[in-house]
């Protein structure tokens, strides 16, 4: 940039930005999903985001890492009963086993 000129910064994301999962703000440059990432599909992307200012340009891999959230709720197998019986005096008994997936 010269002094005293302020030019406009472009980012786009290379080769293609449609292909990617991610989508950067032609003038702020923020990253954002395309659309919401789950990372039992999707452990981390790279895209290449060059930047231009119609003098100079310059690219930069930008690499993502999802980080691991239980978003989903385990599902208890529904055999079991909901009361326990444990006869009197008893000692190192199961009280129960659950199995979740």
């Amino acid at each position: 940039l010269t002094v005293g000129q302020q030019q406009q910064q472009q980012a786009v994301i290379l080769p293609d930005p449609s292909s990617a999962v991610l989508q950067v703000d032609a003038l702020t440059g923020e990253l954002q999903p395309r659309a919401v990432l789950d990372r039992e599909q999707l452990v981390s992307t790279c895209v290449a985001v060059r930047v231009a200012d119609g003098q100079f340009s310059a690219v930069a891999t930008v690499c993502v890492a999802l980080a691991n959230i239980n978003d989903n709720e385990p599902v208890f197998d529904a055999a079991w009963g909901r009361t326990l019986t444990v006869p009197e005096n008893t000692v190192r008994a199961q009280l129960l086993h659950v199995s979740a997936t």
